[in-house]
């Protein structure tokens, strides 16, 4: 469990100006990248998405990000249907973490 000191802190990083301005950044990245390959395959979207993304950060925060196509999948099932429908489980996964003395807290 994360300390209240933890919590506050990251409440105030989030709440900073070097945070904003990375927000900022990240944002007009990913809309840069979606606006500069609107004729491409999804596929090549993705992946310049994920090369525009990677190692952008401030202060502790970093994305570090990676290109998986085609898995993991998810399957889908109902009575009614004579076999499972399938997806992909996501283009773009975005996770979160907090660590705080070598350990996950979020």
């Amino acid at each position: 469990m994360l300390s209240r000191t933890v919590v506050e802190r990251y409440c105030s990083l989030v709440a900073s100006d070097s945070f904003q301005k990375f927000v900022s950044q990240w944002a007009n990245k990913l809309h840069l990248a979606i606006v500069q390959n609107g004729q491409l395959r999804e596929p090549q979207v993705v992946k310049d998405i994920v090369q525009k993304l990677n190692g952008l950060g401030v202060a502790g925060i970093r994305t570090y990000t990676a290109f998986i196509h085609q898995k993991p999948y998810v399957e889908f099932y109902d009575n009614s249907w004579t076999k499972p429908r399938r997806a992909e489980l996501g283009d773009l996964i975005f996770m979160v973490s907090v660590i705080h003395n070598k350990k996950k807290g979020v």
